[in-house]
């Protein structure tokens, strides 16, 4: 459903739709492309696509592509679109390091809370494999953030956005 494993991030918009961009590649710098990397394949992937130019209208807000995405990811949840980012990582001694971070909206959609309701069981299981860190953090419609701290753990995360754990699909 997400394959946040294999992506270099997701985005959830506020229909509940799913984006996918990038691909997340373990390797070293120089084996890397623009697809491996968030900015280029998220301008790849996403900012330059019709329905995401519409979404910026309906939202009211402008993505700027000579800036990073790391720097808009805030502006993104503040407008009503979560933002799971895959930032693991090959070490120097070729061991695997992984970390997911989500970037959320205060208040949740309809839509995007049976989206992540439906992918809790997807995300438990990559990140009790992969012994991924998870951090998150939740942004209000004025620009700050909405809790004191980042949130640690998938767990957490869902307790904290008080999200059903394990839901069954709907078929």
């Amino acid at each position: 459903m997400l394959d946040i494993e294999h992506k270099k991030g997701i985005l959830i918009t506020p229909d509940g739709s799913i984006h996918p961009f990038g691909i997340q590649k373990y390797g070293r710098v120089e084996e890397l492309i623009d697809e491996n990397y968030h900015d280029t394949a998220f301008i790849m992937d996403i900012a330059n696509k019709p329905w995401f130019y519409a979404l910026q209208k309906e939202l009211g807000f402008v993505y700027n592509v000579k800036d990073t995405f790391h720097r808009q990811i805030e502006e993104l949840a503040q407008k009503g679109i979560i933002t799971i980012l895959n930032g693991s990582t090959q070490t120097t001694s070729q061991l695997e390091y992984n970390l997911f971070c989500i970037h959320t909206p205060e208040e949740l959609t309809d839509n995007q809370v049976q989206t992540l309701e439906d992918a809790y069981e997807e995300l438990k299981e990559v990140t009790e494999r992969k012994s991924a860190y998870v951090e998150s953090m939740a942004y209000t419609k004025e620009k700050n953030h909405a809790w004191s701290t980042y949130v640690y753990g998938l767990d957490e995360f869902y307790d904290t956005m008080h999200l059903a754990k394990g839901r069954k699909k709907n078929k």
